[in-house]
């Protein structure tokens, strides 16, 4: 995993596991339908959502330092097959990012999200996170 995704990822978690974060990505990725991307035989990103109450959805992408190889086709897939999937399932789509992942700010505002909040102090170290945001119509 890449460092700035380890960050943004366990600065939301009660440990810094690797093992359990790709479990529930695993479960992610089956219940749901999500995507994994691959390079040269080697796990390179994953995109995913998880319904976290009816309509709503959380969104997540993380990948390894393979990731700029993937990027364009992750971000194409995104915006043409999950993007209209997810919708169809859900009137909001919701993605947090600490406040110094500016690649995932970056990304996440070219597919269209929009940062609403500012999340003081969401971090478990106390960090910043921004709340960005996907709406139907």
């Amino acid at each position: 995993m890449r460092e700035i995704d380890r960050s943004e990822i366990f600065g939301m978690r009660w440990d810094d596991d690797p093992d359990k974060v790709a479990g529930e990505t695993l479960q992610a990725v089956m219940a749901a339908g999500t995507c994994k991307l691959f390079y040269a035989d080697n796990p390179a990103a994953v995109l995913g959502a998880v319904e976290r109450h009816p309509g709503v959805w959380n969104a997540f992408a993380y990948g390894t330092d393979e990731w700029p190889k993937v990027i364009r086709r992750l971000s194409v897939y995104a915006k043409t097959v999950f993007a209209p999937w997810l919708f169809a399932r859900a009137h909001r789509i919701e993605a947090q990012s600490r406040f110094d992942h500016v690649t995932a700010h970056r990304w996440l505002e070219w597919l269209g999200a929009e940062r609403e909040s500012t999340l003081r102090g969401y971090g478990r170290d106390g960090s910043d996170y921004f709340n960005y945001a996907w709406t139907k119509g």
